[in-house]
């Protein structure tokens, strides 16, 4: 019973790192997304003042 229980919470463990490490792969991926679209509108900006 106690060996059920154990690789039930080592499962669950797992599943959290992985649910972890995807939501933190999403919210880099999106925030690289705006990082670029926000290095470009400013290189056009700084392009069009000169």
């Amino acid at each position: 019973m106690q060996e059920d229980e154990s690789k039930l919470a080592e499962v669950q463990e797992v599943v959290d790192v992985f649910t972890t490490a995807k939501i933190i792969t999403e919210v880099v991926t999106a925030a690289a997304s705006e990082t670029i679209t926000a290095a470009s509108t400013t290189i056009t900006t700084a392009e069009a003042q000169v």
